[in-house]
This record gives structure tokens, C-alpha cells and sequence, in this order.
């Protein structure tokens, strides 16, 4: 007989409708001031990003280069991260871009470098709040405290997780999935089935 786990972590807050999107800074409003938008190439396309965080002095952005999230990609992000004092990290694409955009937050603050804890060490409870905007549908990064990322170094992809990184506000807007591409809207709709 099916049981339902004794803990279950889920976001903080979902907010589902076409547009929600640009309703970012209003949810990230109650974490703070100072934000980081994580996103992929695309959205620098038709002036997305423009649109969503406007003339916002205070939200700095970053952007994946693209393809699978290492951890050398989550040093860079990290060190510009912490350039500024940020209230929150909020990821806008795919599930490389949230996986990495979750592990800036849930690491900002962190002692050791990713590897370490992409080895196992313990990771301490982080106190930046983590906000997921999901592009494509697949990996349901926006809805996991896990982080999946590649070690160059070693060439082994992995997960590690801490019940701090789950997303505090997730904002599923059907126009973010309609921007991608047919191909990866097919692709994604598959991985979302391969995944549940």
C-alpha cells in the first residue's frame, strides 16, 4: 500500500497564469530590494529581461552561457554574486539555468567551494531566498531542492541537495514555455512524461 512521506518540502508560493512573469519583482518584493536574475541567452531576445525587471537599480542579472550547469559555472556565478548584498537569487529558464541559479542561493553564503559539497560535505542552511520562473517543462527544478551540476574535473555529474535551496515563489507562465523553440517544447513535454 502507497504512503504518503512523513515530510514533504514544497514551494513557498505558486503563482500560475499567462504573464505572471512580469510579476517577478513584486514577489521577490517581500525577501528584499536587492536581487539576481539568473537566466539562459534567450531571454536577452525581443527585450525580455528588460521587460521584466525594468529599470530596477537594485536587480543585477546573469547569464548562462548555455549547456549543461558545471560547477565552474556556479564558481562564476558565485563570485558575482557576491559583488553585491543580495536580498534573493531568482532563476528564469530551463532546468540548467534554475539548477544553477538554486545552488547561487543556496551557496552564497557557503565556506567551502561547490565541489566540496558536490562530494558530500554537509551544506549549511542558506538564508537567500531561491525564486523559479521555468521556461520549459522536464526536470521540475522549480519544485526540488536539488541542484544537478557537472564536475569538470572529474567529468561526473551529480546532484546534491539541502531542503534550504527549495524555491520560496515559483511563477509558471504558459507564455515563457510558448517562447521556446517547437523542438524543445516537445522535448521537454517528453521529459516531463519520462519524469513522472
Amino acid at each position: 500500500m502507497a504512503t504518503v512521506p512523513g515530510t514533504l518540502v514544497l514551494p513557498g508560493r505558486v503563482v500560475s497564469a499567462r504573464g505572471a512573469t512580469s510579476r517577478l519583482l513584486e514577489e521577490a518584493a517581500d525577501f528584499g530590494s536587492r536581487g539576481l536574475v539568473v537566466h539562459g541567452r534567450s531571454l536577452n531576445g525581443a527585450d525580455v529581461l528588460r521587460r521584466i525587471v525594468g529599470d530596477a537599480g537594485r536587480i543585477r542579472s546573469w547569464e548562462h552561457a548555455g549547456g549543461e550547469p558545471t560547477l565552474d559555472d556556479l564558481r562564476r556565478l558565485l563570485a558575482f554574486a557576491r559583488k553585491g548584498d543580495l536580498d534573493w537569487v531568482a532563476g528564469i529558464g530551463g532546468g540548467s539555468v534554475l539548477d544553477l541559479a538554486k545552488a547561487g542561493a543556496g551557496l552564497l553564503e557557503a565556506p567551502e567551494d561547490p565541489e566540496a559539497y558536490h562530494e558530500g560535505a554537509p551544506i549549511p542552511a542558506s538564508r537567500i531566498p531561491f525564486l523559479a520562473v521555468p521556461t520549459t517543462a522536464g526536470t521540475g527544478s522549480e519544485c526540488t531542492v536539488v541542484c544537478v551540476l557537472t564536475n569538470e574535473r572529474t567529468h561526473v555529474k551529480k546532484s546534491f541537495r539541502h531542503a534550504s535551496f527549495m524555491a520560496r515563489v515559483v511563477i509558471l507562465d504558459g507564455e515563457r514555455v510558448e517562447s521556446c523553440p517547437p523542438g524543445v517544447i516537445a522535448a521537454s513535454g517528453m521529459d516531463a512524461l519520462t519524469q513522472a
